[in-house]
């Protein structure tokens, strides 16, 4: 069988993590709606809004980065490859999904 764990306020305490070349540049509260610019030799337009967070304007190539969505969920995360930035959605701690038996 499938146990799935159900929790109560999921989305408390979830922080996005902004690493741009790897290094951490910006850490924020996924609860607070905010949105960031980040250049280098593009600019990334990433907006935290309503729980959940995404790049949502950038002057990259191909704007797969735009392309790829609302994230809400810790464990996920957002890629621009041209500007060597990464949006890591973080969970207050690790948080189990399900349980498979």
């Amino acid at each position: 069988g499938v146990l799935f764990w159900m929790k109560a306020g999921k989305d408390k305490g979830n922080i996005v993590v902004i690493y741009q070349e790897g290094k951490k540049v910006q850490e924020i509260s996924l609860e607070e709606d905010t949105e960031i610019l980040i250049e280098s030799n593009y600019t990334n337009k990433v907006k935290v809004k309503n729980g959940k967070v995404a790049i949502i304007e950038s002057d990259c190539p191909r704007m797969d980065c735009v392309h790829s969505g609302w994230i809400k969920s810790p464990g996920r995360s957002l890629v621009c490859l041209p500007n060597k930035v990464e949006v890591r959605l973080v969970g207050k701690e690790d948080e189990v999904d399900f349980i498979v038996r």
